[in-house]
């Protein structure tokens, strides 16, 4: 397998873009997988002595500017990898921390001879084996070549020696790539194991000969990123990990190096997405560390203690992301983050006197699990140290990118819990009819939390407004929006800003601007722009919904109408096909990072973008449970979750309600998640795309669109449904406008009713 040389600008490690699991495993040890006896599974409600305490190691100056690329345990010493830029290419260093606390540089000579070509971030990984070998492997393409290539060095006293397996320099005669590894360990008698995507590979350390190769089980390993694949071992044992169709991990499956087809799988779950690393303890204990906190799972066992929860440590924040852990055999365990300020070290170790004592635990329901609501239970929690949001998810990070969740079951559950007095605190409903939880006395009127922060100008009132009822009232408000970017290649940003312009510019086009759709396609992607306008007061609009319908019909006329989707037309057109079929795309843009995207496509076509409707995409619909114990605690914690603490942030999942930092999140450098990629532009031949931060006068731009938008984007599954049953007849002519109209009347008049 093999990468071209594409990217030559990474996103950055904070870019919650690739919501995928990454895992490293690291080799170090935690004695005992706990100190004096405790075993803290969870969090008590009363106070409980002796726990885990973080404290961040100062780092010394030199690494400033540097790249720290790995943390691993050598012996008994934490050991650090440096990448260091410098003309023409890219120095290493080899640094430890000593028992005082300090650090120290001690590269070898061996590894200052190496030849770092490459200033990029290339996957490295440094090695020592039980006698003290180094090995270090590096990945880049070779002077001349355009896909990536393995490179495998060994220390030979202080000089270096290529030991580069010959397999690794043979590119694929099908494809041109090279195979090299996805990640790689030593073993202590110097045996390297080498996770090949699809073999396990064994090498002689000495030469780098081929020893065996293992074909893996086929499901065992997912995904194509080679950051997320990992391989270790401890004495003659190898540790890999299993994951699921999420790519969510699942275990750690154990093998003991050159007995094949004999293995343990230890499971593993977590409850929050994002990276998890691991650390094997010379006699086979196994420390994690991710979202959720700290854990311990004994050798011989198959149940992991928790020993810190994620609330109390730095892995609960998204302003800083775990780069890799180890831990050393006292029970000391260390973390590298790195965050918009550079490099930090944290070190993790047992407090015999430190007190948990939490006073309040509130639970916090959510439809979609949510990484703003991840960092807002956290910062919370340390701003209070006695009070513990708890988040329940209906739905993961992961599924969200996978399909989409059965609302109706969600629904009914919820409402049961409700009804019976067992909810949770704080609801977080999207997609969820918020009106009807309103209309049963089971949500907290939040106008006096909300009012005041609109009226002072924290808040954007344009969207949080619209949350008030006539009677002054208001019973939820959401965190972020969203809004639908129109791009258009030669037509003009007024003549695709709404339905109406967008009817008048196709009806006089004889080119497809979309492609041909299906009537359900047509249907979602325009219905949830006119639904509040089209009912009011339980009472069908049809003068409105016919204006719609008209436009609907200009626009669907221009597409081509498809009875199903088979053949050449087995997908329909989208942002990618603008430098090639579609000429007119729509794309939902959640903050200003991912509106990168649709700007440079707009930019590479030369054409326009807008905004579709005026129309804002509420997410995190928040509102309070009425019969909450903690109603005060929860209306301060929706006013922690609205202010700039959480709100500066930029999430990938919306843009801020929150006025100044939606400000300064458009002011912001977004240069460190730039990206490069290639694009199809037309008989079958592809160009490079450049994903770029936008200037100063787009963010305004973007700024002032966010500022404008006007109407709520909302969903009707019964209008949805009617609508796509009696539009086929209208939109192919044989049935009229009024005919239509009254189709749907008779369909939604019961609905309506209730």
């Amino acid at each position: 397998m093999g990468i071209k040389m594409v990217n030559r600008k990474r996103r950055s490690i904070s870019s919650i873009a690739s919501i995928g699991v990454s895992v490293a495993l690291i080799v170090g040890g935690l004695a005992g997988c706990g100190k004096g006896g405790q075993e803290q599974d969870e969090l008590s409600m009363e106070p409980v002595k002796g726990r885990y305490v973080e404290t961040e190691i100062q780092l010394p100056g030199e690494w400033e500017g540097a790249s720290v690329r790995q943390i691993f345990r050598a012996g008994e010493q934490v050991r650090f990898l440096l990448q260091c830029n410098v003309e023409g290419g890219a120095s290493l260093q080899e640094w430890t921390l000593q028992e005082d606390g300090t650090l120290q540089e001690i590269t070898g000579e061996w590894l200052s001879d190496v030849n770092v070509p490459w200033d990029t971030y290339v996957p490295l990984k440094l090695l020592q084996d039980g006698e003290g070998d180094q090995y270090l492997f590096i990945c880049y393409p070779s002077e001349g070549e355009d896909f990536y290539q393995g490179h495998l060095w060994r220390s030979q006293g202080e000089e270096v020696v290529d030991i580069t397996p010959r397999e690794w320099k043979e590119p694929s005669e099908e494809t041109g790539y090279y195979r090299y590894p996805q990640d790689i360990t030593v073993t202590e008698s110097g045996i390297l194991v080498c996770h090949m995507g699809q073999t396990l590979d064994t090498y002689l350390g000495q030469d780098g000969s081929l020893l065996d190769r293992e074909a893996v089980e086929d499901g065992t390993w997912n995904g194509t990123d080679r950051y997320g694949q990992w391989i270790e071992s401890v004495g003659d044992q190898v540790y890999r990990y299993t994951c699921d169709s999420l790519d969510t991990v699942t275990g750690i499956q154990v093998t003991k190096q050159g007995e094949k087809g004999k293995s343990e799988t230890i499971p593993f779950s977590q409850e929050k997405s994002g990276s998890v690393y691991f650390s094997v303890l010379p006699e086979g204990d196994m420390v994690a560390l991710g979202p959720d906190g700290l854990f311990c799972c004994q050798a011989g066992d198959t149940n992991w203690k928790k020993q810190m929860d994620g609330a109390d440590g730095s892995t609960g924040l998204l302003d800083l992301w775990c780069t890799g852990m180890t831990a050393l055999p006292d029970g000391t365990v260390y973390a590298l983050f790195g965050s918009e300020q550079g490099n930090r070290l944290m070190q993790y170790r047992y407090d015999p006197d430190a007190v948990i004592e939490i006073t309040e635990t509130l639970r916090l329901f959510t439809v979609q699990e949510s990484y703003l609501l991840q960092q807002a239970a956290a910062r919370y929690h340390r701003e209070h140290p006695e009070v513990l949001i708890q988040i329940e998810s209906a739905w993961s990070i992961a599924e969200g990118y996978r399909g989409t969740p059965d609302y109706q079951e969600i629904f009914q559950k919820l409402n049961t819990e409700l009804m019976a007095g067992n909810g949770a605190d704080i609801l977080v409903m999207d997609h969820l009819d918020i009106e009807t939880y309103a209309s049963k006395g089971l949500l907290v009127d939040l106008e006096g939390t909300v009012g005041p922060m609109e009226e002072d100008g924290t808040l954007l009132a344009n969207i949080t407004g619209g949350y008030r009822t006539p009677d002054g009232r208001r019973y939820a408000v959401p965190l972020q929006f969203g809004l639908t970017m129109a791009v258009g290649r030669g037509i003009l940003d007024g003549e695709m800003c709404s339905m109406e312009a967008l009817a008048d510019t196709l009806s006089g086009r004889s080119e497809s601007c979309m492609g041909p759709q299906t009537v359900e396609e047509l249907v979602d992607q325009f219905y949830p722009y006119f639904v509040e306008e089209i009912v009011k007061e339980k009472v069908l609009d049809k003068e409105a919904l016919g204006k719609r319908l008209i436009q609907l019909k200009e626009i669907g006329e221009n597409c081509g109408i498809l009875e199903r989707r088979e053949g050449k037309d087995n997908r329909r057109y989208n942002i990618w096909d603008m430098a090639d079929s579609a000429s007119l795309a729509f794309h939902p843009t959640s903050g200003f990072q991912e509106a990168m995207w649709p700007v440079s496509i707009a930019a590479y076509v030369k054409g326009e973008y807008t905004c579709f409707e005026g129309t804002y995409q509420p997410k995190l619909e928040m509102g309070i449970n009425s019969s909450s114990p903690y109603r005060e605690r929860a209306e301060d914690f929706l006013q922690f979750a609205l202010s700039g603490q959480v709100q500066d942030m930029d999430y990938y999942e919306g843009f801020p309600v929150n006025a100044v930092s939606l400000e300064k999140l458009a002011a912001a450098d977004r240069s460190a998640a730039e990206a490069y990629t290639s694009i199809d532009i037309g008989e079958g031949a592809s160009d490079e795309l450049a994903i770029l931060d936008f200037s100063s006068k787009e963010a305004e731009r973007i700024l002032n669109m966010c500022r404008s938008l006007h109407t709520r984007y909302r969903e009707d599954a019964k209008i949805r449904e009617e609508l796509i049953l009696a539009l086929p007849g209208y939109l192919d002519g044989t049935i009229s406008l009024e005919e239509t109209l009254l189709k749907i009347e008779k369909g939604l008049n019961m609905y309506l009713a209730e």
